[in-house]
């Protein structure tokens, strides 16, 4: 994609962004299909949940490698893993800072074992609970307690923090249930 092109979609991006909405990512269609093995997780969720306003469904047609997916959840899965644990052991241990490094991160992890799901054969989750609860099978104590994070239900700090330790046990657990 040339510059001018860029530069002519500068107004409405910036009329977005002061609306709270994210700026795009530019891909030309070139771009996109040589893209579909790198950025699996991200092309196989607008696959399933774009709406087309105008014009051609680029989407419907593009094929995205299921075996790069898989690799890039797993990566994706460790990196996040190892980056939430190097955030506990700088973090301080009083208050609330864990539960809110747990809070902060849940999504994250939530949206990337719903494709965990994708990446061993399963139907994707409907929503957050169910993406918990279904992992549930790969380590079945552990993500009951996941399961009551506080994003569900509003639980005393103590009982959340010490469900905490069995939430990055649970994450730990399906991370690694791949290899074992």
């Amino acid at each position: 994609m040339d510059a001018a092109r860029i530069e002519a979609l500068h107004a409405p991006v910036e009329r977005w962004l002061r609306k709270g909405i994210r700026a795009p990512l530019v891909f030309t269609l070139d771009e996109l299909q040589r893209s579909a093995d790198v950025f699996a997780i991200e092309l196989l969720d607008m696959k399933t949940h774009h709406r087309m306003l105008h014009g051609e469904d680029v989407l419907a047609g593009l094929t995205v490698p299921l075996h790069y997916h898989a690799i890039q959840v797993e990566r994706e899965l460790r990196t996040d893993w190892l980056r939430l644990r190097q955030a506990i052991l700088t973090s301080p241990k009083k208050g609330d800072a864990h539960l809110n490094l747990m809070t902060s991160s849940f999504s994250a992890f939530a949206a990337l074992f719903r494709h965990a799901l994708i990446a061993l054969g399963q139907q994707p989750a409907a929503n957050k609970r169910e993406t918990i609860e279904r992992m549930g099978q790969f380590a079945p104590r552990r993500c009951k307690r996941v399961s009551h994070h506080p994003r569900f239900s509003r639980r005393e700090t103590q009982e959340a923090g010490n469900r905490r330790r069995g939430n990055l046990g649970a994450i730990f657990h399906v991370r690694g249930s791949r290899n074992e």
